[in-house]
């Protein structure tokens, strides 16, 4: 076992586990050689621990340099007197024979080393006590200290406690407490009531750390408006300090009392209450710079509305943000009167009214600037060439052509002017919705607001630009006037003017009613010369009159007359068809597609009504014709064939006669009926 054993704490361990059976003299011969090895490396020990005495590593920086030199030497001492008290009850024999001497010899010298440098770090503790010390407890407790930058010089309040007396008092702590337990060196006794109360000590000097801190975060982060509701709790701060700067000192009697008034008015209630004004303020600062970050208008991102649509949408738009604004007003009073109640200040004094104004100042802004970016969207919205913001309708009522909505205020329903004038309205007038600061209900932010030149200038362009815009849009019906023929009345009762002789277009009485494409058609008359002019113009008038009364024959339109009509209509649904289905005119854009279709059934409807009535009269004329041979038939049957049967002779030369004062009117009548049909096919299937 002593073999495996390679050092002294191990052997010296084994002798004591087998402590009973080495008594034995029988076991001490045989362990001869390793008591000598014992000796030995004890002697080695003594001599090597009086060496590290004057050796000795700085290691323990954290504590203070007497102290802990003293704790190193205290460390030698209980290794040396480990090794010693363990030999001595091991080997008593030994202890007191010769070789024990040389022992004990080397053990008194390394105790000796030990305690003389022990003595000398006392001596040199004790004198290190001057009259500093008492020049350090009268210091005041704060002092001034003067930081400059590049810019300006900042004056901090810090605690006045040198480190050397904070060092010292560390320094006794350490030596007079365990392991070392020494005694206060008479010329610290000023220290003992500091050293007995070192807690107390040491929680003051953090208090006052923290009451200083506060104190220079006060100074620094308030504004002057806040100053100025502060100024009653400053004015009693700046007497406390200067107390601490000039009156209360280290040994002070009631130092814990003046520490707790300045931590009571400085942390617990001027530092407590700036945080919470700046909290407050820092939540309506929040508040009114997020609502230009809310949708407050229907102009971004660029989308093209029906005027419904735009309506609605506005309608949505603006009762989110004014219930926003709404909701954020109610914060905003009840934020503020926290921070009354906070700071303590009555609501009549100036500085809070000067401060009243500095919080309606952030509101106005903020509600200003939701005015601003509302109407610089619509502006851009107005101006943007590529793309319109709102599309109406033209529609025809009552034999008007109107825009849906109308554009100018002409009745009692809301035109688009109106509604986009009282939208700028709305967005100007917003700091209705939020009772202004203060006790002073004379003044609201709308009229403010209202007074901003800036609101002014885009107020102003914003109107010319709708104004123009609206008359622009108004010379679309100088375009459609053309068409005006097709709805100014209603469609039978313009026909019947038309056949009355109230003509649109007058058509001259034409000499012949053929033309030369119908010259190779004249061998249909047979026998008789060329009807006249005359003879066609009544047949003409007669065969497209609906009527049998003389009188009004001659205003009964030719059928020329009622092809130059049906052309202009004919022509009408082409110009319709080519017309586009919108018109911009910059933001607005005019939806045609409803007076197209509109216009295009009027067409439609008037060339029905020209063909209609062709159709019937044409039908009417074949049936006179039909009954006149009809009502021939039965007199030529009669007919006998008798040589001098006179009375059938008669009748048949009645029925020639007949025949031959019609001829001439049946072949007008079918050329007109020819004419007729061939309007009617081309028409017709256009319609």
């Amino acid at each position: 076992c002593f073999s495996r054993a390679t050092t002294l704490s191990a052997k010296l361990r084994l002798l004591d586990v087998f402590y009973g059976a080495y008594q034995r003299e029988v076991v001490q011969r045989a362990l001869i050689n390793e008591e000598q090895w014992i000796i030995d490396n004890i002697k080695q020990e003594f001599q090597l621990v009086g060496q590290l005495v004057n050796s000795y590593n700085k290691n323990d920086l954290h504590w203070p340099p007497i102290a802990r030199k003293l704790l190193y030497l205290y460390a030698l001492k209980q290794r040396i007197d480990l090794v010693m008290n363990q030999f001595i009850e091991l080997c008593p024999k030994i202890i007191n024979s010769d070789i024990g001497w040389e022992i004990r010899e080397a053990y008194r010298i390394a105790k000796e080393k030990i305690q003389r440098n022990e003595d000398d770090l006392y001596n040199q503790f004790e004198q290190s006590a001057t009259s500093q010390i008492s020049d350090l407890l009268l210091q005041p407790v704060f002092k001034m200290l003067i930081i400059s930058n590049e810019t300006s010089q900042i004056e901090r309040i810090v605690v006045n406690i040198d480190n050397s007396l904070e060092c010292l008092l560390r320094e006794i702590r350490y030596i007079t407490g365990e392991p070392l337990y020494s005694k206060i060196p008479p010329k610290f006794r000023e220290l003992i009531p500091l050293l007995e109360n070192e807690r107390l000590l040491r929680l003051n000097v953090e208090r006052l750390r923290s009451i200083a801190s506060k104190y220079n975060y006060l100074i620094e982060h308030m504004d002057l408006e806040e100053r100025l509701i502060f100024e009653p709790k400053l004015n009693k701060i700046d007497q406390v300090i200067n107390r601490g700067l000039n009156e209360i000192t280290w040994k002070t009697l009631y130092l814990s009392d003046y520490i707790e008034q300045a931590y009571g008015l400085i942390n617990l209630d001027a530092a407590k209450a700036l945080d919470i004004v700046h909290h407050d303020v820092s939540s309506i600062k929040q508040m009114a710079f997020n609502w230009s970050l809310i949708q407050a208008d229907i102009f971004i991102p660029y989308q093209l509305y029906t005027f419904q649509q735009a309506l609605q949408t506005h309608k949505n738009v603006q009762s989110k943000f004014n219930e926003k604004l709404i909701i954020d007003g109610h914060r905003i009073h009840f934020l503020v009167d926290n921070i009354a109640k906070v700071v303590a200040v009555s609501s009549a004094s100036p500085s809070w009214l000067n401060y009243l104004d500095y919080l309606n100042s952030l509101i106005l802004n903020g509600i200003k600037a939701t005015s601003l970016i509302t109407m610089k969207n619509m502006l851009l919205a107005m101006t943007n060439q590529d793309q319109q913001f709102i599309s109406i309708v033209v529609e025809l009522n009552d034999c008007q052509l109107s825009f849906e909505p109308p554009l100018v205020p002409l009745t009692s329903e809301l035109s688009l002017g109106e509604m986009l004038i009282e939208w700028i309205n709305s967005y100007i007038n917003r700091g209705d919705l939020i009772y202004v600061l203060g006790d002073d209900k004379t003044r609201n932010y709308s009229q403010l607001i209202n007074q901003d030149s800036l609101i002014i200038e885009l107020r102003e362009k914003l109107t010319i630009l709708i104004e123009e815009t609206c008359l622009e849009s108004l010379k679309l019906f100088e375009a459609f006037s053309q068409y005006s023929f097709l709805y100014k009345l209603s469609v039978n009762q313009s026909f019947q003017l038309f056949l009355n002789g109230d003509r649109r277009i007058k058509s001259t009485t034409p000499k012949n009613f053929l033309n030369e494409q119908d010259a190779g058609r004249r061998s249909v008359y047979s026998l008789g010369s060329m009807p006249t002019a005359e003879l066609i113009d009544h047949v003409e008038r007669s065969f497209l009159s609906a009527t049998n009364q003389k009188q009004d024959l001659q205003k009964i339109p030719l059928l020329q007359e009622f092809e130059n009509e049906m052309k202009i209509y004919q022509a009408c649904l082409s110009d319709l068809s080519s017309l586009p289905d919108c018109w911009n005119v910059q933001w607005i854009r005019i939806d045609l597609r409803p007076i197209k279709q509109t216009l295009t059934s009027l067409s439609h409807k008037w060339l029905w009504k020209f063909c209609g009535y062709l159709h019937n009269q044409t039908s009417e004329s074949l049936n006179n014709v039909d009954g006149f041979l009809g009502a021939m038939e039965p007199e030529i049957e009669s007919i006998t064939g008798l040589e001098r049967d006179t009375e059938t002779f008669m009748k048949i030369m009645r029925l020639f006669n007949s025949v031959s004062s019609k001829q001439q009117e049946v072949e007008i009548r079918f050329e007109l009926m020819r004419r007729t049909l061939s309007l009617l096919k081309i028409y017709s299937s256009s319609n």
